[in-house]
């Protein structure tokens, strides 16, 4: 049984270093698209950042394609990216980060 408020997440966030700085209890689901998933407040979170959107620029596109035709998706209402700013060169992406969110009703 997952306790209440227990975060679902993927198995590529388990190292994710954000586990070293919040004590929150989490369960790794395999088939799901969104990086955590809190589901007693409907949250579905997506989470890139900056420096990895620079190497990986494609990542984000097909992250949210996948994610909106997603079960995770349909089951929360409250859709989220957390974008680590871990750069120093935001450059204009900020603004495409945020058009292709809002296009996709992410928060």
């Amino acid at each position: 049984m997952i306790e209440p408020y227990t975060y679902r997440i993927k198995p590529s966030q388990e190292k994710n270093p954000v586990w070293k700085t919040v004590n929150l209890q989490r369960k790794v689901e395999h088939l799901q698209i969104a990086d955590f998933i809190q589901k007693e407040n409907s949250f579905a979170i997506l989470f890139v950042s900056m420096k990895f959107h620079y190497k990986f620029p494609l990542y984000l596109d097909g992250l949210i394609s996948e994610f909106v035709k997603s079960e995770d998706y349909s089951n929360n209402q409250n859709r989220v990216l957390i974008l680590l700013q871990d750069s120093n060169d935001p450059s204009d992406c900020l603004h495409d980060i945020t058009m292709k969110c809002l296009k996709a009703n992410i928060k």
